[in-house]
């Protein structure tokens, strides 16, 4: 097992599970934000105890680590790719 595999394994246990449906309920009506911080393993260790009593990590099938593929539908230019990293929303017609 390779050390990111291990230190992964080791944060993924520090935060009590939940499962999909449980983790769906209750962000039913939530904006979700996702940030990503890159951070000393030291600070982390620290880190992690402060943040297992505020949050919580999806579990599926004893799995707490998942992959995902996103599939972008755009035009030639991207332009729906780049609106979105620019913060665009896309309207509803007649939105002024």
């Amino acid at each position: 097992m390779s050390t990111t595999a291990n230190a992964s394994a080791w944060l993924a246990n520090q935060f009590e599970p939940v499962s999909l449906s449980v983790l769906n309920a209750r962000a039913e009506m939530m904006e979700r934000l996702d940030n990503k911080y890159i951070v000393n393993a030291d600070v982390l260790r620290r880190a992690a105890a402060e943040f297992s009593t505020h949050f919580d990590i999806l579990e599926i099938g004893c799995c707490r680590a998942f992959t995902y593929e996103t599939c972008y539908f755009d035009n030639e230019t991207l332009q729906s790719y780049f609106d979105h990293h620019q913060g665009r929303r896309r309207r509803a017609v007649g939105d002024g």
